[in-house]
């Protein structure tokens, strides 16, 4: 339970430089007042951040939720691996993408999900399946999945900081973030 810890005093020092981040310049041009005004901001935008960060994350991957329907055996596997490790079963979900891909997030142990891309579910066998929802259900029961999912609704936040180009010939809009603005 120790890494528990560390995971919890790891958010602690994020939200702290957040904190630093948005009062210290308040506080340095108005006072006490400044120092009011910075910390009711870096707490609003905390909680903004963790507002329905699950759905938000789910609309940015636009990501399907996977029925037991479709995956029974996935399902019993998970649930299994759940109850042995006392934490709430976490929701499937799942990438339309080619690519083996596969992770968790969720601000806490019972309100988590687990993403798998089309591509893992079809080029993996069960055992290996097995393995990798094992390494992600470890995950989840450590607390690694608080961290990934606060700074993914962060780094998702400074997504308007982003210059938005061009490209003539697939007129597509590519996002390129500036090194200065994510340091």
């Amino acid at each position: 339970m120790n890494s528990v810890k560390n995971i919890y005093l790891n958010w602690l020092l994020f939200a702290l430089y957040l904190a630093a981040l948005f009062t210290l310049p308040i506080t340095i041009l108005g006072s006490y007042l400044g120092f009011v005004l910075g910390a009711t901001l870096s707490f609003l935008f905390l909680f903004s951040l963790a507002i329905k960060a699950d759905r938000k994350i789910e609309q940015k991957l636009k990501l399907e939720s996977l029925t037991v329907a479709e995956e029974p055996e996935l399902y019993h596997t998970l649930n299994e691996f759940s109850h042995r490790l006392n934490i709430a079963t976490p929701g499937l979900k799942i990438l339309k993408s080619e690519a083996l891909t596969l992770g968790a997030y969720g601000l806490s142990r019972n309100n988590s999900y687990i993403i798998i891309s089309e591509g893992l579910l079809n080029s993996m066998n069960r055992p290996q399946m097995i393995a990798l929802l094992a390494r992600e259900l470890t995950a989840i029961w450590y607390g690694d999945t608080l961290l990934t999912t606060w700074l993914s609704r962060f780094f998702s936040s400074l997504e308007f900081l982003s210059f938005q180009t061009q490209n003539r010939r697939t007129s597509q809009s590519n996002k390129r973030y500036s090194f200065n603005w994510v340091v």
